[in-house]
């Protein structure tokens, strides 16, 4: 899309001028999944004359919607429902846009209702109000906020996550089996080189955060709050709804199946649901940014980051110079800071071999109708089986 989106006019002998639209860039927006009432004020004219334009061009609102049957939708909806029990009208869309299916409001919520209407009715009557702090960020990349979840830290379990203040978008989402700086650098090491290095960082006094202050120090310098500690009203990390598998961990323990004490169970644990997770956290990512937020005229995320990234930009005021890092030389990735919140690492019992062949047994995403139990009990039988107890 060209960032400098023009409307001319085009002045004739008698009349008001003509004002003259770029089809592709009114295309593109509407692709976008854009109303017509938000591309009329970004391109400064009315909506009528927007409307007036997709008539000449043969374009309209509808043909942007997905032609899906009720019955295919009812099915895609199951399938979501089934990984994400949790979600709500808003995120489902967003998890059906990530598919590539734009539906309307009411169909959405009409599928829903046909799938597990006691589902909507409990979980409604289960949601509370979470009050956040309110504040202005200018552009997407201005401020980056970074925070963990450890709803899983008692299973050496932690999920490591990253959003733009801007538009909300999740700039990372990753799970791990420690909870280390280092790890922290990594995921957000990975963010950057895909979409760049943000003005500030926003995270809380963590031990995990350290690394990444220490970077955002030596890129944007200090007496700027490049980072900024302070404690985590979690962003969009409270948002954040895990598959049962905590209450499928704690089954297998109360079961005898787990016992967290002892480190072979531990491995088997990570390696069948690690996974899994990760698998689950991208799905969660893709349905997160393009589910419409209410507090910004249901645009989502990822339109706000598109919109953001052509209308604003983040270092208007700031002309800094990012410095070419050399990852593997800077001392910055092989950091082994501990956090507050220690996790004691696991190290894999088998040898490369042993592990391909484990591999070859048992795979850890293969189906399971109990998110990942029966994996679990199948990773610790096999290492039974090779004589490791």
């Amino acid at each position: 899309m060209d960032p400098h989106i023009m409307v001319s006019q085009e002045r004739g002998k008698n009349g008001r001028p003509r004002i003259l639209i770029s089809e592709d860039s009114v295309s593109q927006l509407l692709t976008l999944g854009l109303p017509v009432t938000c591309i009329a004020r970004l391109l400064g004219v009315s909506k009528f004359t927007i409307h007036r334009r997709m008539v000449e061009w043969g374009l309209s609102v509808k043909a942007t919607y997905s032609n899906i049957a009720d019955a295919e939708l009812d099915s895609l909806v199951a399938t979501i429902h089934t990984s994400n029990p949790n979600a709500g009208y808003r995120m489902m869309m967003g998890l059906l846009r990530a598919q590539g299916h734009r539906v309307q409001w009411d169909r959405v919520r009409s599928s829903m209702h046909r799938v597990d209407t006691a589902s909507i009715v409990s979980r409604m009557s289960q949601l509370g109000c979470v009050v956040r702090r309110t504040y202005s960020v200018p552009s997407p990349k201005s401020l980056m906020h970074i925070d963990t979840n450890h709803k899983l830290i008692r299973y050496n379990i932690v999920i490591f996550g990253g959003i733009d203040g801007f538009s909300r978008k999740i700039m990372y989402l990753g799970v791990s089996n420690n909870n280390l700086a280092s790890t922290t650098l990594s995921f957000f090491h990975e963010a950057v080189q895909k979409f760049g290095f943000p003005l500030r960082v926003r995270g809380d006094h963590g031990g995990e955060n350290v690394d990444v202050a220490c970077l955002m120090f030596s890129v944007r310098g200090t007496g700027r709050s490049s980072f900024i500690a302070e404690l985590s009203d979690c962003g969009g990390m409270c948002s954040l709804r895990l598959p049962p598998t905590s209450h499928v961990l704690h089954q297998l323990e109360e079961d005898g199946h787990l016992d967290l004490s002892s480190s072979l169970h531990i491995f088997c644990c990570h390696y069948a649901f690690i996974p899994r997770l990760q698998v689950h956290l991208n799905i969660f990512r893709d349905g997160w940014d393009n589910h419409p937020l209410s507090s910004e005229g249901n645009l989502s995320p990822h339109q706000l980051w598109q919109l953001g990234q052509q209308y604003h930009s983040e270092e208007c005021d700031e002309n800094l110079q990012i410095p070419q890092i050399d990852w593997e030389s800077s001392g910055l990735i092989p950091s082994d800071t501990n956090s507050g919140i220690q996790v004691p690492e696991i190290e894999c019992p088998l040898s490369s071999e042993e592990l391909n062949e484990l591999k070859a047994a048992v795979d850890p995403m293969q189906p399971s109708g109990n998110f990942g139990a029966d994996v679990y009990i199948a990773t610790l039988q096999y290492m039974h089986s090779i004589g490791y107890m």
